[in-house]
């Protein structure tokens, strides 16, 4: 009952504090391409490579394996515990993988992909990179965020951005 007497407070809103976060997330995911391209070919010290560095997007359940930014932009898988990685997909720049999600069983990945009509799909693909399918594509939808799952695996939590 005391809550009844006493209004609820919405805590102040710290949607601008992440801005400076996914710049920098999206600063490294841009160097990485642009490193990893074409430009590399050309000499001189704007164009010197100076290491690919995958970037983590996800754990899987069962923390063996991990969802990262691979070359090129594609969606990479690492093996944790043999320090390999697989591209489950290689298409690569101006198309990459925006963000990904493991199942909760770990079997499947949903990712939102930026594609080549410069807008962004939501896709499911098998972790061994096998029946990859799109879900969802609309050229209104400007972005995709795969945020997470339910705990059934029954649906797939998503941020759409429309134009």
């Amino acid at each position: 009952m005391i809550a009844a007497r006493h209004r609820i407070r919405r805590a102040p809103s710290h949607r601008h504090a992440m801005i400076p976060a996914v710049a920098v997330v999206v600063t490294l995911l841009l160097t990485e391409l642009t490193t990893a391209s074409d430009w590399s070919q050309q000499t001189g010290p704007a164009a010197t490579m100076v290491a690919e560095v995958p970037i983590p997007m996800a754990v899987s359940p069962d923390g063996r394996m991990l969802l990262e930014y691979g070359s090129r932009g594609n969606l990479a898988l690492r093996y944790l515990e043999r320090g390999e990685s697989l591209n489950l997909t290689d298409v690569g720049y101006p198309e990459l993988v925006m963000s990904a999600r493991f199942s909760p069983n770990g079997e499947q990945i949903a990712y939102a992909w930026h594609n080549e009509q410069d807008f962004d799909d939501l896709r499911l693909i098998h972790t061994d990179g096998s029946d990859q399918k799109l879900l969802f594509r609309d050229p209104a939808v400007r972005s995709v965020m795969v945020n997470d799952w339910t705990p059934d695996g029954s649906r797939i939590l998503v941020t759409l951005v429309r134009f």
